[in-house]
């Protein structure tokens, strides 16, 4: 009971003193009276930045701008929380406090949040402007830029300001060590040649190719809260400290953790991603690719479904961990076809946000763009092409808004497609995205921009030259791109031939001369007849005369 009684007595003291401490502690703190000025600045670095501006000449040279700051810098400061002109959509700033420690020396903590999404956005105040004369500045950022009062020997009453050659400035992210994961994570790759990446969560990135120096920057916001989403749900903590692979003379990669002095191997392997971590080390690979990729443009590697958007020539990739890619460019028009269905592609891309990266597809890896010649038939009330020798004659699925209106009117026919290959987990052929359908011109024709027979000619074509159709207008005109010379418009279609002799060589050649019924022309077939004969009599003699 007396032992009861003691440590009673004791828990009694220490919380007693811990009191005393806390007012003690609450008394050594005070606020420092500061001003918001903006909340949205025009210009700066693409990274986020945490600074003093202490003149004009400071703030003209940070802000590329020739208007003056709405502060007198004989007797105030500015203080700037600057989230970066990149990356940054979507988030906001706010300065919460501003606290002095009366320690020795003394240290004030500006302490501020950082939330995404745009609720609460806006602006106080104005923002710099910039006049014509002064030099571009290509983009906004949220920020919160404050004004503080310098104080002077004399001032006795500190919370009015901030005495910048005594006090130490601080700056504290409330909630910042819960947004991101690790102190450290670094990616290494050891192969033919070395590479190094890593990611200081206070900002700082490194990359190292090769025995030379390291390239140093900055991270952007959205890379850095990414990386946060990638720890937090691929369960990156739980991996084994080395997870053995079979090496297949692929590059082999390390992902390390840095906590403090000590470095922990969370993964090694090989480029393959092999084992049953591969979904887990994907994700975090696919976060340091694309840093890389803002920092060196080099293309990355995007999986996921294809969306069709607004835009003409994008789409959307819903890819892992809830990233989207906002994809552009040429081959984006293409993979319109194929929406709903996954696709593997290379890109240069970089992340706007947490949740969404914007780039240009560089290269298509699957489905695969294949050319196949077959015979068009139907099964189980489906369009399908059944492949010429090499290829499997198992019946393909011909699929797309451009199957029907292309190939419908070949049926029983061989014809020549350009089209998007799907393949089952056996490799074989599943199903084809139509693209085009190979012709050759029967006669001299003349290409035009449009349609009607009032638009202007873009160009001609000789007779015999194979083309690629890519639509038809009521089975009377079509699309057609020289494969030749690679001039594009319109040419009626009865100036045309859709029927091809399926043969490994000379495919493009296209009708067969020695059958009449298939070429429809008698007299083209002559002609070809004897220009064939002549190329041979050619080969022969090379000093015998064309016939002409």
């Amino acid at each position: 009971m007396n032992r009861v009684r003691a440590l009673a007595t004791a828990s009694l003291v220490t919380a007693f003193g811990l009191a005393q401490a806390d007012a003690a502690f609450a008394q050594a703190r005070e606020a420092v009276e500061y001003t918001t000025i903006t909340r949205r600045v025009t210009g700066g670095p693409p990274f986020p930045v945490r600074a003093v501006l202490t003149s004009a000449e400071e703030y003209a040279r940070f802000f590329r701008t020739r208007e003056p700051a709405q502060c007198d810098f004989t007797s105030e400061f500015l203080i700037l929380v600057h989230l970066g002109t990149e990356g940054s959509q979507g988030y906001t700033v706010r300065v919460t406090a501003v606290e002095r420690v009366q320690s020795n020396p003394p240290v004030v903590t500006v302490k501020y949040r950082l939330t995404p999404g745009g609720a609460g956005a806006g602006t106080v105040g104005g923002a710099p402007v910039v006049r014509p004369t002064d030099p571009p500045v290509v983009a906004e950022a949220p920020a919160e830029l404050i004004k503080v009062r310098r104080l002077q020997e004399r001032d006795r009453s500190t919370s009015g300001g901030i005495d910048l050659s005594k006090d130490q400035l601080r700056f504290f992210e409330e909630g910042g060590m819960d947004r991101v994961g690790f102190n450290v994570i670094s990616r290494t790759l050891t192969g033919s040649a070395f590479e190094q990446v890593t990611v200081d969560f206070t900002g700082d990135v490194k990359v190292r190719r090769g025995p030379g120096e390291p390239k140093k920057t900055r991270l952007l916001l959205s890379e850095l809260d990414r990386m946060a989403v990638v720890v937090q749900n691929s369960q990156i903590k739980s991996l084994p400290r080395t997870l053995p692979t079979q090496q297949l003379g692929g590059t082999r990669f390390f992902f390390n953790h840095f906590d403090g002095a000590r470095r922990r191997t969370i993964v090694e392997g090989t480029q393959q991603f092999e084992g049953a971590y591969a979904d887990r080390i994907r994700p975090m690979s696919q976060a340091f690719d694309l840093i890389l990729g803002r920092l060196e443009r080099r293309p990355i590697q995007v999986e996921g479904v294809v969306e069709v958007v607004e835009e003409a020539d994008a789409v959307r990739i819903q890819g892992a961990l809830g990233l989207s890619y906002y994809l552009r460019g040429p081959l984006a028009r293409k993979l319109v076809v194929l929406q709903g269905r996954k696709v593997v592609l290379e890109a240069v891309a970089q992340l706007k946000s947490s949740t969404e990266a914007e780039g240009v597809i560089r290269r298509v890896l699957y489905p695969q763009r294949s050319q196949i010649a077959g015979t068009i038939g139907q099964q189980g009330g489906k369009l399908v092409i059944v492949p010429a020798y090499p290829m499997p004659d198992a019946p393909i699925p011909l699929l797309g808004p451009r199957a029907q209106e292309l190939v419908g009117p070949e049926m029983g026919k061989p014809v020549m497609l350009d089209m998007w290959l799907m393949f089952n987990d056996r490799g074989l052929p599943s199903e084809g995205f139509v693209e085009s359908i190979l012709a050759i011109t029967l006669s001299h024709v003349v290409l035009r921009d449009r349609p009607e027979a009032q638009s202007m000619p873009v160009g001609e074509l000789p007779e015999r030259t194979t083309v690629w159709v890519s639509a038809r207008r009521g089975g009377a005109e079509g699309v057609a791109l020289a494969s030749a010379n690679m001039k594009s418009g319109w040419v009626p279609s009865q100036l045309l031939r859709f029927h091809y002799e399926p043969k490994i060589p000379g495919l493009t050649e296209g009708i067969t001369p020695r059958n009449p019924n298939e070429s429809g022309d008698p007299r083209l077939r002559d002609r070809i007849e004897r220009e064939l004969e002549d190329e041979r009599n050619r080969s022969r003699n090379p000093n015998v005369d064309r016939p002409r």
